[in-house]
């Protein structure tokens, strides 16, 4: 009836007559809770149950739930005891005052009533006692018991139905305990039932007492290294990881036929992942060249004799595809856009049917800075199956990265049903990646009320799985007794805005509320050097655009012709456009509010530090500006946005320090001199300078600093300039660009785009006036392939 107002009242009225009334105070508790305001309701539970002439089970039972949403763990203890008492022969009861023990950080006395319970009671349950039992272990294992834990998990083998679990536990606790010989064969025992599990490899090395799996391998680990995995290899012959692992220690020619090994069968059987099982050795250059250097002996003799080796069996035609492809993706990941665009269209042309092939393709041109054609090749790619979810997926990231909106919206809409608003079905569905995606798009075109209501969708969902975690505290206990799984859910709770979607979502959020607040600023000052006239003419101009946007806010609140008036409209619903999130809002203060929760979930963030500071030196909090510059220093000490802000502070504070607390500033002068070791920090940046010539993008954040700070000219533009790099500046080099027009002037910035146009000849951004979107119907594939690929490899 959506009355909650009146039913507060009457309430509260009805307590105002009978201050002991625990039927009051209970209902009042169950309106808070519907409100999921647990805090409020716990205190109404306990009142309740104060004055209540007897113990109430159903109100003891409300008030532990709420309890463990709220983390009470101390209250906790306290309920679930009377509870047990209350109802001693309920096995719920036993194993929740145990699990509140537990959690309180009572280890002894949670093991204990577990005891108490197996020696009371025997359950019929298997799995029940199993899961029981496996629970009392884990216990005993973070009480720091680890000899104890061992010996009770021999104790338990017999009632334990998980095995695998078990002897898991089993070899990590005898690692812990450093008995590697007997860890060792319940590791090989573990391996023999998944020899491709990358764990196992570890702990087996582990118990071997080799640190190191990487080049740095030498003498006899690299001998014993050989040793096992020659024997493993015989052991399992149709797995891939006892070959694949060696490739991260051997180097030379021991390398090369370890690689041929690997990659001949996989090349044989068209396996389209060979690549990227191998993709982490390309951070060694040298292993990077003998890779290709072996790829390109496979091409040569099977364009000669159709084998790998001239001593091999023939190869089945697909093989020179599948080393094509190889290649294709080899060249990708050393920039080398021409000759990675050249094998991917021989490998087209060869087979034009394989939906891998215009994957790939599509991520080259993604790779090297051109998303809309990379979007329309993986389109065309995905329109080979529209029965794939996956290809689906991954297509509308990209017309979605690309910016295309109305197609991406209607691929995703191919999987959900015609009559489904899509907008209602990605909300309640909790789709995180799509309204991420689409958020960042209407970030990037200016859009920034749609961005955060997209953004903002993300942000609830969390707040939503937090909620909902109240339903399964008491169906894990009476329903499924999973106690491990449980607890483990409780403790993911605790952190759970510290997932990557909530993190992602959040930082963008601060950088749109910064951009905002920065707007603000930037016309508030604009203001100050108008006349009278100009303001009010100003002033029209801004009422103007806000009266756009009440009527677009109303238009998308009315409701179509003979449409019945739904019972409850749900957020997404309210105010598309987004426009409450900005109009009438603190914009720094919503920055720093989403700035705090990341500071306290993802600490080990440098984008977290690196927003943080951007908050507080709006906000003109110095000490706590130079906290966030110490922890992003400790984090990346050598990064170049870490390198700016080091020295944007420091000379921001120059200026600020006779108008601070001496307190304040004594603080600060001390922290200059350890962070600066001393120096100024005009040396500082020449140091820095010096220290990366070949890191495009960190000599560019010295450049900045020069630029803005130590007004010379020259030095700066003459860096911007010279864009070598080992790898692909791309982003270093937009940034630049984009620093150049709106620090310096349009003529320098456009001398620098030419500039880009000739290194980033793929890339749109520094293009915008060629045509570099390719038609990709499948008509036109089907008929001017060959056109096309000629004017790819001259473009």
């Amino acid at each position: 009836m959506d009355r909650k107002k009146e039913a507060y009242e009457l309430v509260r009225k009805g307590l105002r007559y009978d201050i002991k009334s625990y039927v009051c105070w209970n209902v009042l508790a169950l309106m808070y809770r519907s409100e999921k305001n647990y805090f409020e309701a716990a205190k109404c539970y306990k009142n309740a149950l104060k004055y209540s002439t007897t113990k109430d089970g159903q109100m003891l039972r409300d008030l532990a739930l709420v309890q463990i949403q709220n983390r009470d763990f101390k209250g906790l203890v306290t309920t679930r005891n009377q509870l047990l008492n209350l109802k001693p022969d309920n096995k719920a009861n036993w194993m929740a005052f145990a699990i509140a023990s537990h959690l309180s950080g009572d280890h002894q006395k949670a093991i204990q009533i577990i005891k108490v319970f197996e020696s009371l009671n025997e359950s019929k349950k298997e799995w029940e006692d199993s899961e029981m039992v496996l629970y009392k272990n884990m216990i005993i294992e973070e009480s720091g018991d680890l000899e104890g834990a061992l010996k009770h998990l021999d104790e338990i083998e017999h009632k334990v139905l998980d095995k695998l679990a078990w002897r898991e536990k089993k070899a990590e606790l005898m690692l812990k305990l450093k008995r590697f010989e007997d860890a060792q064969k319940e590791i090989r025992t573990l391996i023999d039932t998944c020899p491709d599990n990358a764990r196992y490899h570890a702990q087996l090395l582990e118990s071997l007492g080799i640190q190191t799996t990487d080049a740095s391998a030498t003498g006899e680990t690299l001998d014993k290294l050989v040793k096992i995995y020659d024997e493993l290899a015989q052991k399992y012959p149709k797995d891939t990881a006892p070959v694949r692992i060696p490739l991260s220690f051997l180097s030379g020619d021991q390398f090369i036929t370890q690689f041929k090994k690997y990659c001949s069968s996989a090349l044989t059987r068209g396996i389209p992942s060979l690549f990227q099982s191998v993709k982490h050795l390309y951070k060694d250059k040298a292993k990077a060249a003998l890779m290709l250097r072996v790829f390109k002996d496979f091409e040569s003799n099977l364009e000669k004799f159709n084998k790998l080796d001239p001593e091999d069996l023939e190869e089945p035609p697909s093989t020179i595809l599948w080393t094509w492809f190889y290649l294709s993706q080899h060249y990708t990941q050393t920039h080398q856009y021409d000759t990675a665009f050249e094998y991917i269209i021989k490998a087209i042309k060869h087979t034009p049917t394989v939906i891998d092939l215009y994957l790939e393709r599509a991520r080259i041109h993604k790779r090297a800075g051109d998303l809309e054609r990379a979007s329309e090749w993986y389109d065309y790619g995905r329109e080979l199956d529209l029965a794939d979810r996956f290809l689906n997926t991954e297509g509308t990231k990209y017309l979605l990265r690309a910016d295309r909106l109305e197609k991406a919206e209607a691929t995703f809409s191919l999987f959900i049903k015609e009559t489904t608003n899509i907008s209602t079905h990605i909300y309640d569905m909790q789709v995180m990646w799509y309204e991420y995606e689409q958020g960042c798009s209407y970030y990037r075109q200016g859009q920034y009320s749609k961005a955060l209501k997209k953004l903002m969708s993300v942000s609830r969902h969390f707040s939503d799985i937090k909620d909902d975690q109240f339903d399964f505290h008491s169906f894990c206990l009476n329903r499924t007794m999973a106690l491990r799984s449980y607890v483990n859910m409780l403790r993911y709770e605790d952190r759970l805005h510290s997932h990557k979607y909530y993190t992602r979502a959040a930082i963008v959020i601060v950088q749109i509320y910064l951009h905002l607040y920065d707007q603000e600023k930037a016309k508030d000052d604009h203001l100050k050097t108008l006349t009278e006239a100009e303001k009010k003419a100003y002033e029209k101009k801004q009422q103007t655009e806000r009266q756009k946007q009440e009527n677009v806010q109303k238009k998308n609140q009315q409701l179509k012709k003979g449409q019945a008036l739904p019972k409850k409209k749900k957020w997404i619903e309210y105010d598309s456009e987004g426009f409450t999130l900005i109009n009438n809002v603190d914009h720094l203060a919503k920055a720093h509010s989403f700035s705090k929760v990341l500071l306290k979930y993802a600490p080990n963030l440098l984008k977290t530090h690196l927003l943080a500071f951007e908050v507080f030196i709006r906000k003109k909090k110095y000490l706590l500006a130079l906290r966030e510059v110490k922890h992003a220093i400790k984090l990346a000490p050598h990064d170049a946005e870490v390198h700016k802000i080091k020295i944007r502070y420091f000379h921001t504070v120059r200026g600020e320090i006779p108008t601070l607390d001496p307190i304040v500033s004594g603080v600060i002068k001390s922290e200059e001199s350890e962070i600066l070791g001393g120096k100024d920090y005009k040396v500082i940046n020449e140091e820095f300078l010096k220290a990366y010539p070949t890191s495009y993008e960190h000599r560019a954040a010295a450049a900045e600093m020069i630029l803005l700070y130590f007004a010379d000219k020259t030095q700066a533009l003459s860096i911007f300039k010279d864009i070598t790099d080992d790898g692909y500046p791309l982003q270093a080099c937009i940034n630049v660009h984009k620093f150049l027009l709106s620090h310096y002037d349009a003529t320098v910035a456009q001398q620098f785009q030419d500039l880009c146009t000739q290194r980033f000849k793929y890339c749109p951004y520094f293009n915008p006036n060629k045509d570099n979107i390719e038609s990709t119907t499948a008509t036109t594939v089907a008929t001017s392939t060959t056109a096309k690929d000629d004017n790819q490899t001259n473009h």
